[in-house]
C-alpha cells in the first residue's frame, strides 16, 4: 500500500495546471496595459473576469485533466510521494526524490 500525500497538488488539474496558467495569463493583460497591479477591486474583477473567458476554455480544461492519468502513474512510480522535481513529466521537473 502506498502513502499518498493527502492533498497532492500533483493530483488535482487546478494546481498544476490551471492556476499557472491563469495567473501568467492575468501578468500578460496588465503588462499590455502597462500596469503590475490592479489599480481597483473592480478593475481586479474586470480583468480575472476577461482571462477566464479568453483563456480557461473547455479544450484547456479537457487538456488539463487528460494529464491526470501520467500525474497518477508518476505519483505511483513514487510511492506517493510529490512530483516536484521528478524529471519524468517530460522536462518539466529536475530530478528530486521526496520521503514520506
Amino acid at each position: 500500500m502506498h502513502e499518498w500525500p493527502p492533498h497532492s497538488p500533483d493530483l488535482n488539474p487546478l494546481d498544476y495546471s490551471c492556476w499557472a496558467n491563469f495567473k501568467y495569463h492575468i501578468r500578460l493583460e496588465l503588462g499590455r496595459r502597462g500596469l503590475l497591479y490592479f489599480s481597483s477591486l473592480e478593475h481586479a474583477k474586470c480583468v480575472i473576469e476577461k482571462v477566464w473567458k479568453e483563456q480557461i476554455t473547455q479544450e484547456n480544461i479537457n487538456n488539463m485533466v487528460a494529464k491526470l492519468v501520467d500525474k497518477a502513474r508518476i505519483v505511483v512510480e513514487l510511492g506517493g510521494s510529490t512530483t516536484e522535481g521528478y524529471k519524468g513529466n517530460k522536462g518539466s521537473f529536475s530530478a528530486r526524490k521526496h520521503h514520506l
